[in-house]
């Protein structure tokens, strides 16, 4: 399996992400080859990919207005839970559309302001 790396145009869509969906302030390192999610003032770090899999993804389906019917048709309302939902999409994606996981969010992100 080859390395999941950030460019710079993910980096900047992963701030955009956070800025907007956390309530806490959230930044991003780089320290020897990984980039990783900083929590400030609590010292809490995580890899960037873990972070999207487990924090970000469940923001991003928890935003999802109850009015988005073919949403909760499709997911929801067959037993699936927010986090189940968004991390088999990332992974689906990411293996059938060879697309990059912050890429996925971001249009997933994007979808919430319309």
């Amino acid at each position: 399996m080859k390395k999941i790396k950030l460019t710079n145009k993910q980096i900047i869509k992963l701030c955009e992400m956070c800025d907007k969906l956390f309530d806490h302030t959230l930044s991003i390192q780089e320290f020897q080859g990984f980039t990783y999610i900083e929590v400030e003032g609590t010292g809490e770090e995580i890899h960037w990919f873990e972070f999207c899999m487990t924090h970000l993804v469940e923001k991003i389906f928890e935003s999802i207005p109850e009015d988005d019917e073919l949403f909760y048709d499709r997911y929801i309302n067959n037993g699936a839970t927010f986090y189940g939902v968004g991390v088999n999409e990332i992974l689906y994606v990411m293996r059938n559309e060879n697309k990059h996981p912050v890429d996925y969010l971001y249009s997933e992100f994007l979808k919430l302001s319309k």
